[in-house]
């Protein structure tokens, strides 16, 4: 399957918009780079937030979002749940904060030279990430860029309450 979009990535404002997560999170291992975008601007707040909320106090560090355009040729869609039903039986539960069965998942999509991964979120009903491996995105005729960036006050969104 193909996807060719714009989606939204929350960073604190220091952390260039492209910058790969090399440390393991729910869809990937270790020392796999990925780039965590979600479908919906609402589910990059909510997902934001779930992150924060996991986090040790600090103060409120500025954050940017950013709107990412992607073309990509191959991405594996894992959102219909006949296809998570079948892989849970593969892999083990897949739950929303059990990252061994989904980084599993992650890594064998890498190996097989997936582009990205399309997830369900783990915090909105019916939200969608896009989960990006960005040593794989090649230059024939796939893409990734930053198309805008603006500040965007966590404090005040009224998805978002931190600590």
């Amino acid at each position: 399957m193909t996807f060719s979009d714009d989606v939204f990535r929350i960073l604190p404002a220091i952390v260039p918009p492209l910058e790969p997560t090399i440390k393991h999170a729910r869809w990937n291992p270790d020392d796999c780079p990925t780039i965590y975008t979600s479908i919906e601007r609402e589910t990059a707040i909510a997902e934001v937030r779930n992150r924060l909320e996991e986090e040790p106090p600090r103060k409120n560090k500025p954050h940017n979002i950013h709107v990412l355009r992607v073309r990509i040729r191959r991405v594996l869609d894992l959102r219909p749940p006949p296809v998570l039903a079948r892989l849970t039986k593969l892999v083990g539960p897949i739950h929303r904060d059990i990252e061994g069965g989904s980084q599993a998942i992650g890594g064998a999509a890498a190996w097989a030279r997936y582009s990205g991964l399309l997830v369900p979120s783990a915090r909105v009903d019916k939200g969608s990430n896009l989960v990006l491996f960005p040593d794989l995105i090649d230059a024939q005729g796939e893409d990734l860029a930053v198309v805008e960036t603006s500040d965007i006050d966590l404090r005040r969104s009224a998805h978002l309450r931190l600590i």
